[in-house]
């Protein structure tokens, strides 16, 4: 498995894995696009968090990981 998709599939994985304790949390879904043999991709990542602003840094944390892994995501959004 390539480390990109293995690093995609750790966070959905930890973001559906909370414990119910944390139920007042709320889903959000960020985008971002890169390119793949000179093709666009566009993927998502959800996140289980308080609020947006949480699941924004995770997520800026996310796309640094992939920068140092050499790719060029372009963040195109949290909701």
């Amino acid at each position: 498995m390539k480390p990109f998709a293995a690093t995609c599939l750790a966070a959905v994985l930890l973001a559906a894995g909370l414990p119910p304790a944390k139920a007042a949390a709320n889903n959000y879904t960020c985008s971002y696009q890169l390119y793949e043999n000179g093709q666009p991709v566009v993927r998502r990542v959800e996140y289980v968090e308080p609020s947006l602003q949480a699941a924004m840094a995770k997520f800026e944390a996310f796309l640094a990981d992939l920068r140092a892994q050499g790719k060029q995501p372009q963040h195109l959004g949290c909701r």
